[in-house]
């Protein structure tokens, strides 16, 4: 169980200060379809540290939205865990991870980091260069995720 939870630290970003205790998790639904190993990474670590999570998903409608939502929420009653859904269309990420995350008073942003070309990461970038900027009181998790996936539409 607790295996899952070391490769998320191995692959997170360095802490800038103090360590912060996990009070509320936002996890970032900004893949046509997220991976399994990030998802039971995520139900992992939020059951085993009683985290009440909040999905935010960014998409570039709101019937996308709806549908990656959906997506979402089966997975997770699958997997016994609640969670309380957000969703942004036409939003920059960063700011909709600040915004909501501020809002939903969450301490820590997981997001899913899939391996991709680097001509492909070059011409539409890479979520962690996305999320650059967010406040200091936010901890960036960044859980490995599936590989590029041609049918994959969005990123």
């Amino acid at each position: 169980m607790f295996h899952s939870v070391s490769v998320l630290l191995d692959e997170s970003a360095p802490a800038t200060g103090a360590l912060a205790p996990a009070t509320r998790a936002l996890i970032l639904n900004h893949y046509g379809r997220p991976g399994d190993g990030f998802l039971e990474t995520v139900v992992t670590f939020c059951q085993a540290l009683r985290i009440a999570p909040v999905v935010l998903t960014v998409a570039g409608s709101e019937t996308q939205a709806r549908i990656r939502e959906r997506f979402v929420a089966e997975a997770f009653a699958e997997r016994g865990l609640t969670a309380d859904f957000d969703f942004v269309t036409g939003w920059d990420v960063r700011t909709a991870v600040a915004r909501a995350a501020q809002w939903r008073r969450c301490s820590h942003v997981f997001v899913e980091r899939r391996v991709v070309s680097h001509w492909r990461r070059w011409l539409f970038g890479d979520i962690m260069s996305d999320l650059k900027g967010l406040p200091d009181s936010l901890t960036l998790v960044a859980v490995p995720g599936t590989p590029y996936a041609k049918h994959d539409s969005n990123r």
